[in-house]
């Protein structure tokens, strides 16, 4: 018997995501109970090669699903910390910046601290040369999130911007959003270096959305404000919502960028995914069909999509950027794994799955073309990681194709991991 969750039980998932504080405990009650019944002392299954990076005795993690950690050098990027992560972040506590070689994955070459950071994405930090990484921090005379460049030849900090970064284009410019807003609406994301946001805060859109910042002049603009793109395809229960940007993605070749318009009515969410130019201009809507989760780009026209498709049913889709034309990936060859975080590179995609009823994550490899999917491994996740808490593998192919990075917590540490694809 398969302990992945069936169409039915899926069904009722989506049914309940009208009814969050339903939905929660019922998830809470019957992934219990599923659990016992599937119970196994089995933490993990790979059937490849694997290699722990960073400290055994501390947690260590890369973040999120859209970056992977390692350049053209082979240097690795890790986030470092003595705090234990079934906590959530604390304000007062420091996280370092770690920087590996390849060729020696437990000794550090290189590190930097920061107060800005959460279990889901880390301070963001990520390579913009081979020398460099930008990673997110807060300014406390200032009362404000920057963000810094950090050279690790000179093991020093080159520059300090007054934005903080969402996602950068190599060395040429960075696009931001508001962490504290993201505090406030979805904390999993923010930084809880500032109080949250109230009301009337809340409900300004017109100073609050996504800027462009050039890396050479520091110069900063908000290309795209909340009112923007409130006004793009708008309907009637806008007025009643709160809304928030986030996941900026931008495309490989740097002339645009994707990102998620969401909208909270009381605790219910709807979700919009949107595209511009890079600098914000072309504001076009891709998905409207109230469900969309994590995209990635497959080339510089295309990206992939676990969203709520054209015909109502929830899987991973294809659209064209360019036309909007959306199709089942693979003719829907992938659905039965539920939602989970792709990222591609060529012909080869990863996705991971979140727990299933014996509480593992599987991590898959896609073959774009050919249409072969294999299982690679398979990871225990502890129920004491949750919500804000909780590790989603985040599979990232490096720049040869060899590896996934992903973050793990089989072993009741969060932990860095290299796995051979």
């Amino acid at each position: 018997m398969s302990n992945d969750f069936n169409k039915i039980e899926m069904k009722i998932a989506k049914i309940l995501r009208q009814f969050p504080f339903i939905k929660r405990g019922a998830k809470k009650i019957y992934s219990r109970i599923m659990y016992c019944i599937n119970f196994s002392t089995k933490t993990y299954t790979v059937k490849t090669n694997i290699e722990q990076i960073g400290p055994s005795n501390k947690s260590n993690f890369y973040g999120y699903y859209d970056k992977p950690p390692i350049n053209n050098k082979n240097l690795i990027l890790s986030h470092v910390t003595e705090f234990d992560t079934m906590k959530k972040p604390n304000r007062y506590n420091n996280l370092n910046i770690e920087v590996y070689n390849q060729s020696n994955l437990k000794q550090s070459i290189a590190q930097v601290s920061t107060s800005s950071f959460n279990w889901q994405q880390g301070a963001r930090a990520m390579w913009v040369s081979d020398s460099s990484f930008i990673f997110n921090d807060y300014c406390e005379n200032e009362k404000k999130f920057i963000s810094k460049i950090y050279n690790v030849e000179s093991q020093e900090i080159e520059f300090i911007y007054s934005m903080p970064v969402q996602d950068a284009f190599k060395n040429e410019y960075f696009l931001s959003i508001n962490y504290r807003r993201l505090q406030t609406l979805r904390p999993d994301y923010g930084y809880n270096n500032m109080s949250d946001m109230d009301q009337i805060e809340l409900e300004e859109c017109n100073f609050d959305g996504i800027w462009r910042t050039e890396f050479d002049s520091s110069e900063n603009n908000l290309i795209l404000s909340l009112n923007d793109i409130i006004k793009i395809n708008p309907h009637e229960y806008f007025k009643h919502g709160l809304h928030k940007v986030n996941h900026v993605m931008i495309s490989p070749d740097g002339e645009s960028f994707i990102f998620l318009h969401r909208i909270f009515i009381s605790s219910r969410r709807f979700d919009r995914l949107l595209i511009a130019n890079s600098d914000g201009t072309g504001l076009r809507l891709l998905s409207d069909n109230e469900m969309v989760s994590h995209c990635a780009w497959i080339d510089n026209n295309h990206i992939v999509s676990f969203m709520r498709g054209p015909n109502n049913n929830d899987g991973y889709f294809k659209i064209n950027v360019k036309t909007a034309e959306i199709s089942s990936l693979l003719n829907g060859k992938l659905d039965h794994f539920n939602d989970g975080h792709p990222h591609v590179r060529g012909d080869i995609m990863v996705i991971d799955t979140y727990p299933n009823k014996a509480r593992n994550q599987k991590l898959i490899k896609v073959n774009l073309k050919s249409g072969d999917v294999v299982e690679l491994a398979q990871f225990k996740h502890n129920f004491k990681f949750k919500g804000e808490t909780r590790c989603d593998l985040h599979p990232r192919i490096s720049l040869d194709g060899r590896f996934a990075y992903i973050d793990s917590v089989y072993t009741g540490r969060r932990q860095l991991y290299r796995v051979e694809i």
